[in-house]
């Protein structure tokens, strides 16, 4: 098998045309659709940060009266009124020991996130905080403040799942168009090099005739 493709890379001119062309677009049209795949998730990661922190921004606003009351009834109206939020996985509303007086899943009040991600806040300054950033979640907290004084976190979790099937659709189409890409090409060059050993071949006949 190895013999044979190396007789057909070496084998004519026609064939070093066909492949070199094959290799251009391959190589071209690849760099170009990881390219347009990392620029696109790099815009989409900061797109979605931006957007779970301003949501948390908006819950610490609207929540900052009903934990200075400790009003729990209060707190979960306004918990419940983010849970519209496209591709929302949690919202919560913490004390800065992390206890957690609200929650979109009422079933957690009371509880003490105990994971490493949560685990953060508790030495994190009184600002904006991006906890988690990756291809499945985004999760910011955003600070409840009082005279600047840090009296609660309010939280959010946004799933990442569509961002990434979009991305992952970018890449399947990507490889569809390179590969539609090669195919043209090595016809084109299946062509071109064709007209060219005519060509040659014509030239080569008429100096022998000449040499005869």
């Amino acid at each position: 098998m190895i013999k044979r493709l190396r007789r057909f890379l070496t084998g004519s001119i026609r064939n070093q045309f066909m492949v070199g062309i094959a290799l251009v677009h391959a190589v071209m049209m690849t760099l170009f659709i990881v390219d347009l795949v990392e620029r696109q998730r790099d815009f989409l990661s900061h797109q979605g940060q931006r957007q779970t922190l301003a949501l948390a921004e908006t819950l610490a606003a609207n929540s900052t009266s009903w934990v200075l009351a400790r009003d729990i009834v209060g707190l979960d109206e306004v918990l419940q009124a983010n849970t519209s939020y496209p591709e929302l996985e949690y919202a919560m509303v913490l004390t800065p020991f992390l206890e957690v007086l609200g929650h979109s899943d009422k079933r957690k009040r009371g509880l003490y996130p105990n994971d490493s991600v949560s685990k953060q806040l508790l030495s994190a300054a009184p600002e904006a905080q991006v906890l988690l950033s990756n291809t499945q979640l985004i999760d910011a907290a955003y600070p409840i403040l009082i005279d600047e004084e840090l009296i609660g976190w309010a939280r959010v979790g946004v799933n990442q799942s569509t961002i990434t099937d979009g991305l992952y659709r970018i890449s399947r189409d990507g490889m569809l168009y390179t590969l539609a890409a090669i195919l043209i090409g090595s016809f084109f060059a299946y062509w071109m090099a064709r007209g060219l050993t005519r060509g040659l071949a014509k030239v080569v006949a008429v100096a022998d005739g000449t040499r005869a």
